[in-house]
């Protein structure tokens, strides 16, 4: 029979399944959040959602949070987009878009277990008959999210106008060119765990205007 031997190989099986089945849970909380509020006019605005799982299909959470928005006062639609979710409202009045983003992030700190302040989204338009001169404050107060390396959150507004002059923080923003062909986009990568803020300062040429001009 011999002497009894330590099941060394065994015990690396075991080891190996348990970090694997660890690992399962911890990949499918990765997720990546990216809004984007789309100028389609002077005070018109479109908001999308956009909810990445590197884990490759929709978590629990996800889930939950499109059925919030779908019985919500906006009619927004969603369809699956690669591994994730998009979730799109109709093009709204500029305050009314504005009010459902931050209606929308309400609630996904809310099906996350976080009480999050109120934000505070305000847009102003001068209009000058042949394009609008516009103010764009977001403040954002993200303190009570925990900053996990898992989480991902972006803001992206397109177009972003013309003469851009944009501060904000803690993060910069960067202004970047559509892949559409629609202008120049601003990128502002949101920090968990701090308050965030951007002020942008554009203009955009008014077809109406233009047209009546002509």
């Amino acid at each position: 029979m011999g002497d009894t031997r330590a099941p060394l190989g065994f015990v690396g099986l075991v080891a190996v399944v348990l970090a694997l089945l660890l690992l399962v849970p911890l990949l499918g909380g990765c997720m990546e959040i990216h809004s984007e509020l789309r100028f389609e006019g002077p005070g018109r605005l479109q908001l999308r959602q956009e909810l990445h799982n590197p884990a490759g299909v929709p978590t629990p959470w996800m889930e939950r949070f499109q059925a919030s928005l779908l019985q919500g006062p906006v009619p927004f639609h969603s369809r699956r987009a690669g591994n994730g979710l998009q979730i799109s409202s109709p093009v709204l009045p500029a305050r009314q878009a504005l009010e459902a983003f931050g209606d929308s992030i309400t609630r996904a700190a809310s099906l996350a277990g976080v009480n999050l302040p109120v934000p505070v989204l305000t847009l102003q338009e001068t209009n000058w008959l042949v394009g609008v001169r516009q103010r764009l404050q977001l403040d954002l107060d993200l303190r009570p999210v925990d900053p996990l390396p898992t989480l991902a959150l972006t803001l992206e507004i397109t177009p972003a106008g013309l003469a851009i002059s944009q501060q904000g923080g803690p993060r910069p923003a960067t202004v970047e060119p559509s892949a559409a062909g629609r202008g120049p986009r601003l990128i502002w990568p949101l920090q968990p765990g701090a308050e965030n803020h951007l002020e942008l300062r554009c203009w955009r040429w008014s077809p109406l205007g233009l047209g009546g001009l002509l």
